[in-house]
């Protein structure tokens, strides 16, 4: 059965219905009826969609003066008053002319309640149907309700209206069947050394071809403490062992080379002597590397910024392959205001120090990794991740958020990837779950809960081959998934 957009989008399930067998003058007119409960992905049913096409090959004895006023309406079983849906007026042309007068003074009957559609015959030639379509919001009482049409034909004396009273045409009754799908997850595997790495820029003030730390100098105070900060957060947690410190040091790119690559080794090193008598740390824990003049950073940076001609100061780091060649020409740019520029505000970002510490974690209990997960969670293991989700409901907020966590901290992860697929599809946020299942791998698990993301959303066939490509791949879940999904298909 192929679902509107709207209903696709939402991921709403539907409701088929029971089409009972109609008196002949009223049947025949009314086709393709579907009556569908509009479902959120909780299933709790937010409206009930109606629709019918009208046979106009029925009418072809109505009269130019004439009308027939259909109504629908849905009948509560305990005789409710019943709730009228906007209506079809079909009429012969002086009829339609009559009546369309009648609309724009507001002299309109309350049979025309709510506001009915208006139909010219004639103007329907090579036609064979009017299609019906409503969507009403559901109230409690529609649980039990049936659906009827009355007909009414109006501007001819000696028709009986036969259709006067509602004739019932279909019941809103049961849910279709609600597939129990086995939604897999793999447990990752155990990370035996949990091996970490963090990074972080160190950008100094240092005076003019000098390369000595200066705390009261510019912003160096500020500088120092962040560090500080950064280094303590090692160095005095006890849950890691930190194996190795990394710095690599650039220069701005003004000067001389051989200079630049001097002041960049020069202030690497001091770096690295302030971090060993501050910290104790053993010379062998340090590896330092210096690059000299940082052209690349400089590129990155003017790609960003605003500056009106930095495609042509980028053109011409791509175009001079030595320092001395694009210097030249960037000073030659605008009489020399572009490289005021940046030597003012671009290149002293540049002179810097990139450090890094290299740290293992040791392995924690569930009681330890639900601590840190709430402050650390970068320390913990997929393994340990997936244990801390599983002490929380499957689809609440917390279970999700876990798995979700994992994937930010580990996004290139198949694993990951897939129980995060896994964890939405609990609540039912299909199409997030499938932009992650997408990245989990043609696994049998992937392809298994890829079915049950788009069944999800309506998609049927997507859904049955998926599940058929799992059990091909040895996936038995996938074979009771592929029945569960001929039920639900068995009962729309």
């Amino acid at each position: 059965m192929k679902l509107n957009r709207l209903f696709l989008v939402l991921s709403f399930l539907f409701l088929g219905i029971q089409v009972g067998r109609a008196q002949d003058n009223l049947s025949h007119r009314y086709q393709n009826l579907k009556i569908v409960r509009v479902k959120d992905y909780l299933g709790k049913t937010k409206t009930v969609k109606i629709d019918f096409d009208f046979d106009i090959n029925t009418l072809v004895d109505l009269k130019s003066t004439e009308m027939l006023f259909v109504s629908p309406q849905l009948l509560g079983a305990n005789k409710e008053e019943p709730k009228l849906l906007p209506g079809l007026m079909l009429a012969g042309n002086n009829k339609y002319l009559t009546t369309r007068r009648k609309i724009a003074l507001g002299n309109t009957s309350k049979l025309f309640m709510p506001p009915a559609q208006l139909y010219r015959l004639k103007d329907l030639k090579g036609k064979t149907f009017v299609h019906y379509s409503q969507e009403i919001p559901f109230e409690d009482w529609m649980r039990d309700a049936s659906f009827g049409i009355s007909e009414q034909r109006l501007g001819c004396a000696s028709c009986p209206n036969v259709g006067a009273t509602p004739y019932v045409f279909a019941r809103v009754y049961e849910d279709p069947y609600k597939p129990q799908y086995q939604n897999l997850y793999v447990k990752p595997a155990v990370e035996a050394i949990k091996q970490r790495a963090d990074r972080q820029e160190a950008r100094f003030n240092y005076k003019q071809g000098r390369y000595e730390l200066l705390r009261d100098f510019g912003n160096n105070a500020a500088e120092f403490k962040r560090v500080d900060e950064f280094i303590k957060s090692f160095v005095n947690d006890k849950n890691l062992n930190v194996s190795d410190f990394a710095i690599d040091g650039y220069a701005s790119p003004e000067g001389n080379f051989q200079s630049n690559i001097t002041l960049s080794k020069n202030r690497a090193y001091s770096f690295a002597s302030y971090l060993k008598t501050t910290y104790n740390i053993a010379s062998n824990r340090m590896k330092i590397n210096w690059y000299g003049e940082d052209w690349d950073g400089l590129r990155k940076a003017v790609e960003a910024s605003s500056l009106t001609n930095k495609k042509q100061i980028v053109d011409i780091i791509d175009k001079y392959d030595t320092d001395v060649k694009r210097e030249a020409a960037i000073s030659a740019l605008d009489g020399g205001v572009t490289f005021a520029k940046l030597l003012k505000d671009f290149y002293p970002p540049l002179r810097r120090n990139v450090y890094s510490v290299s740290y293992v974690v040791k392995g924690f209990t569930l009681e330890e990794a639900l601590k840190v997960y709430r402050t650390k969670p970068g320390q913990l293991s997929l393994e340990e991740l997936f244990h801390v989700a599983n002490t929380y409901e499957k689809g609440s907020k917390e279970f999700i958020d876990v798995f979700e966590t994992a994937v930010a901290l580990f996004p290139n992860d198949p694993v990951a990837n897939l129980n995060t697929g896994s964890a939405l599809l609990e609540s039912g946020q299909s199409e997030k779950a499938i932009r992650h299942l997408r990245k989990a791998g043609d696994t049998p698990e992937a392809n298994n809960n890829l079915g049950i993301a788009y069944s999800q959303i309506g998609e049927y066939n997507k859904a049955r081959a998926y599940f058929e490509k799992a059990l091909k791949q040895g996936c038995k879940p996938a074979e009771q998934n592929i029945a569960e999904l001929d039920k639900l298909e068995k009962s729309l």
